[in-house]
């Protein structure tokens, strides 16, 4: 066996392949691991690989490997060999080492420092020292020119105007050197502070916490002299990509889509002009499978502020939501994407520099313009706002991950909110933001009859949205009432007193009417319905039972 330094002698760098040759020894007994070469990127996780070339003897080769990060997942660690048929490798070893951090010259550093603010600090506390003397001769020469002042007579008029012009003048010098005293000693608290964190790491600095390596040992054996391939693979946590969207309107009216990937990292690791491929697939998700879990039937308190929130309506057709048209689409991919097994894969063109202290780096997967469908959305019990929403499919060849929409109209950014997972040709809806040229006000009454133990509660609501802009306009306003989950209590809605609404998800309790609104004209809707039941039923609907109390099980 020889080692590793005899190895070393014989490097060669390689030829137009491009390929790297092995590190400089940093010690008797260990290199510093090969460069990172690419980084494929999950949801949750990253598989590094690392690559060299080095010279080997026929026989045995032991390669140790020292520097990698701690956060390293022993094992997922593997090494192979390329472009060597007569070589294998015998063996792979790891394990940690705690190392003392010998820093001489950040110590001296650190040492000047100290000395530089303790300087500092005494210029500082002599001069506060003359400023507080100075202070205390003008406070006594102050005192006593009011004491001339005050001893003048009528008959001393010229001379008593020459004595308040000094005091005067002493009064402004007083107020001069209080403001001067004041900074010093604001300067010296500073310096103070200065001083503590600057001992404080130079305390570090002196006795240094060991500090975690993991090394890495490659056995591999050679029928023959020569030179091989290298690369070291292994998984590590603390570092992911997650999709971020932009939707920008732009000036001409066309929506954009723009699907970029945030990346982070907090490996230890330096990644700097690496190949990166952004993963679909989920590890921790796929590899365990889930099981069947017992179910069991039991009692619970209500929640505080829970209620009834489901209502016995009349039945008509449930909610539909207007089709998108699934046209083809001009996209552009900036990367590109493989379909494997269960997921898609996406390279990215050129190398990226990931930062190691887990700031963000962001590149862009593709853009298109979006095929969408919009309308106007009011729900006056959450906002008095109107919202646009937009409605489209997914135009890119690939899945949008759930994440983060940003929306802006044109240059102005609107808002962010989180979108789910949209398959290809997926619908999705988003907010694009609330619409200022369209008023909203209303408002809501309730009242109550009883007779003997029953009770009927009567709710009322109305809204009216008056148009501000030049064209018409189309606005969607949705309300929620109760939907009775128990024989006892009844809900139903007022037709006498409610302006019909077009759509009714009777499962949900959701009543929505659709208004045309001509450019400065109000649209109104208003409803009332009516809850009954018993007191008791009702009251412990309204209010959540004390912890621990036991609720009867609710009839379906």
């Amino acid at each position: 066996m020889v080692t590793l330094r005899s190895c070393l002698a014989y490097a060669l760098v390689l030829s137009q392949t491009g390929a790297l040759v092995a590190p400089a020894a940093t010690d008797a007994g260990a290199v510093a691991p090969p460069p990172v070469q690419s980084v494929t990127m999950y949801r949750d996780r990253a598989v590094v690989v690392r690559g060299a070339r080095y010279p080997l003897r026929q026989g045995a080769t032991v390669l140790r490997f020292d520097g990698f990060s701690p956060n390293l997942k022993e094992v997922s660690l593997r090494a192979r060999i390329i472009g060597a048929p007569g070589c294998r490798i015998a063996n792979v070893a790891s394990w940690t080492d705690q190392r003392r951090q010998i820093q001489d010259a950040k110590v001296r550093e650190a040492d000047e420092q100290v000395r530089k603010i303790e300087s500092g600090l005494q210029v500082n506390r002599n001069e506060a020292g003359r400023l507080t003397t100075v202070l205390d001769y003008l406070e006594k020469y102050r005192a006593s020119l009011r004491q001339a002042i005050s001893e003048q007579t009528l008959d001393a008029a010229p001379e008593l105007g020459k004595w308040r012009e000094a005091l005067a003048a002493v009064n402004a010098r007083h107020d001069e050197i209080g403001r001067a005293l004041a900074k010093t000693e604001r300067d010296g608290e500073q310096l103070a502070t200065e001083r503590a964190g600057a001992l404080a790491t130079l305390k570090e600095l002196e006795n240094p916490q060991p500090k975690s390596v993991r090394v890495i040992e490659v056995h591999i054996q050679a029928d023959k002299a020569g030179e091989a391939g290298l690369e070291i693979l292994y998984e590590m946590s603390q570092c992911s990509w997650s999709p971020i969207y932009e939707v920008r309107e732009q000036a001409n009216g066309k929506i954009r889509l723009i699907y970029h990937a945030g990346l982070r990292q907090h490996t230890e690791e330096d990644w700097e002009n690496v190949k990166v491929t952004l993963s679909t697939a989920e590890p921790a998700v796929a590899a365990q499978r889930p099981k069947l879990s017992r179910l069991t039937v039991t009692t619970r308190p209500l929640a505080v502020g829970e209620s009834l929130q489901s209502v016995r309506l009349i039945e008509t057709r449930p909610e539909t939501a207007p089709d998108v048209a699934l046209v083809q689409s001009t996209h552009t991919m900036e990367m590109d994407v493989r379909q494997e097994a269960t997921s898609f894969a996406m390279e990215l063109p050129t190398p990226v520099t990931i930062p190691r202290d887990g700031r963000l780096a962001k590149v862009t997967i593709a853009a298109s313009e979006l095929h969408e469908q919009t309308d106007l959305w009011l729900v006056p019990d959450a906002q008095k706002h109107v919202y646009r929403r937009l409605k489209a499919a997914n135009p890119i060849p690939i899945p949008m991950l759930p994440g983060e929409f940003q929306a802006f109209h044109r240059d102005s950014y609107v808002g962010a909110a989180p979108l789910a997972f949209t398959p290809v040709a997926g619908t999705f809806e988003i907010a694009t933001g609330t619409d200022p040229e369209i008023e909203v006000n209303g408002g809501s009454s309730v009242s109550t009859k009883t007779s003997g133990s029953g009770e009927t509660r009567i709710y009322w609501k109305y809204v009216n949205v008056k148009n501000c802009k030049r064209t018409p306009i189309q606005v969607t306003v949705a309300y929620a009432i109760p939907v009775s989950e128990v024989e006892e209590a009844a809900v139903e809605l007022d037709r006498a007193r409610s302006v019909a609404p077009d759509t009714v998800d009777p499962k949900k309790g959701h009543l929505f009417w659709t208004r045309q609104i001509a450019p400065g004209g109000i649209g109104s809707v208003s409803f009332s319905y009516s809850v009954s039941g018993p007191r008791e039923i009702l009251n412990r609907v309204a209010q959540p039972a004390p912890p621990g109390t036991p609720v009867p099980l609710l009839k379906r």
